[in-house]
């Protein structure tokens, strides 16, 4: 008759293999909580998702996302250009404004990104960039201050003017876009779009939107008022033109339940002292 002891000591080193083989695996493969395995059909290899990625959905229902609006960044003080004046920021300051959100947690997005909150997590305190008209300067000063701090921005660009003194040529505007920067359009030749035919709305709303996706290879999403002029009839023939987003010059903050036609913005310009831009986006927590 076989014993239960009997049994286990005719089979001991069978036993001891098992318990060494199990303990070589809970060595060589330990068992992760924390992660998930999952088999790519097309590559079989075990792709490790951590918890954090498993979900890309935001869970906060609305977010401010203050729109800061640019111009020229330069160093640029002409008392019979009020302009030109009015519409610069001298490099130091915008370093300092830069260097300020990336310090406090502001991270820099697209309206790309905009558009896709909730689907897609936005950071937790988002912030877009705005430059207009496409000045030769974005790409001589702004995107190496943006490029340092891993920040990026989008640029209206007027499309009749690409290429002419003082503003981006079309190898400036690809460059700019292949390093991540967002390209925008700001009208072909900005007039005021209120008062345009609905043949020369029609006119630069489309042919400034071909023009520049021509240079760059992808779609361009979004558009700027030519001096904020517009009206429900501009609105709409812009969302008619393909574009998903359009900002104005009217100031207030942007949240992601706003009409995508009508963004307000913050203007930034060479009034704005360090302090003054600090307290603007200190209510940002």
């Amino acid at each position: 008759m076989i014993t239960i002891k009997n049994f286990f000591k005719k089979n001991r080193i069978v036993f001891l293999l098992l318990a060494l083989f199990f303990l070589i695996l809970a060595i060589v493969i330990p068992f992760d909580l924390k992660s998930l395995e999952k088999i790519n059909p097309q590559n079989p290899q075990i792709v490790k998702i951590s918890q954090a990625k498993v979900s890309q959905h935001d869970s906060r229902t609305e977010l401010s996302v203050p729109i800061l609006m640019y111009h020229h960044i330069r160093n640029y003080n002409d008392p019979n250009d009020k302009l030109g004046t009015d519409l610069s920021v001298s490099t130091a300051s915008f370093k300092f404004q830069i260097d300020y959100l990336k310090n406090n947690g502001f991270s820099a997005i697209s309206f790309e990104s905009w558009l896709n909150f909730p689907n897609k997590k936005l950071p937790k305190k988002p912030i877009i960039l705005t430059f207009d008209d496409g000045y030769s300067d974005a790409f001589d000063n702004v995107l190496p201050i943006l490029e340092a701090d891993n920040q990026i921005g989008t640029f209206y660009i007027i499309s009749g003017f690409v290429g002419k003194e003082g503003f981006l040529n079309t190898d400036q505007i690809k460059k700019m876009s292949e390093m991540g920067m967002e390209i925008g359009s700001h009208s072909v030749d900005h007039p005021n779009l209120a008062t345009a035919s609905p043949e020369k709305l029609s006119q630069e709303l489309s042919n400034s939107k071909s023009l520049l996706e021509q240079i760059i290879g992808k779609k361009i999403i979004g558009f700027c008022y030519p001096s904020g002029d517009y009206n429900p009839e501009v609105e709409k023939a812009v969302e008619n033109a393909g574009y998903l987003t359009s900002t104005t010059t009217n100031s207030g903050i942007s949240t992601t339940k706003n009409d995508k036609f009508s963004l307000p913005r913050l203007r930034i310009g060479p009034t704005t002292t360090n302090e003054k831009f600090m307290k603007i986006l200190s209510t940002f927590k």
